[in-house]
């Protein structure tokens, strides 16, 4: 059903948070009991949005809608986000923007931060470089060109 309202509205970003029903109502399940669902066209309200419900959670149990219910970001470490940054890029040679990295895997729900992170690490490894054009110092920012290995 969401993918069906994902095409009918048509939007390029969103953010599902589901809510089940609480262990005090009647009907207790893990059927969700509604969505509350972001939209945007625009990747700052999408990423704005995303900096919002990050910053209401916790590093140990992320933003939860309620007692008892599930969470609306599981926990994601930065880890997890270099190995899907590996198996997307590695070995492709590709050079592309640290933007256009955190854009185009928006669906993985990390912060711009989380990728910074993760990035740093896999040019520690040796697996990347950096070449800066938008960071002033040894960052990753902007159009700051990351290149696979």
């Amino acid at each position: 059903m969401l993918s069906y309202l994902h095409k009918r509205i048509g939007a390029k970003y969103f953010i599902p948070f589901r809510v089940n029903y609480g262990p005090d109502e009647r009907v207790y399940s893990d059927r969700p009991k509604y969505y509350l669902i972001h939209y945007s066209n625009n990747f700052k309200a999408f990423d704005v949005m995303l900096h919002i419900m990050w910053k209401h959670s916790d590093a140990h149990r992320p933003l939860v809608v309620a007692d008892g219910q599930p969470i609306l970001f599981p926990l994601k470490s930065v880890d997890d986000l270099r190995g899907k940054l590996l198996s997307k890029y590695q070995r492709t040679g590709e050079q592309i923007a640290f933007r256009k990295i955190v854009e185009d895997n928006w669906s993985w729900y990390y912060l711009e931060k989380h990728y910074r992170d993760a990035l740093k690490k896999l040019k520690a490894e040796g697996m990347l470089e950096v070449i800066p054009i938008t960071s002033k110092r040894s960052g990753l920012s902007g159009e700051d060109i990351v290149v696979f290995r």
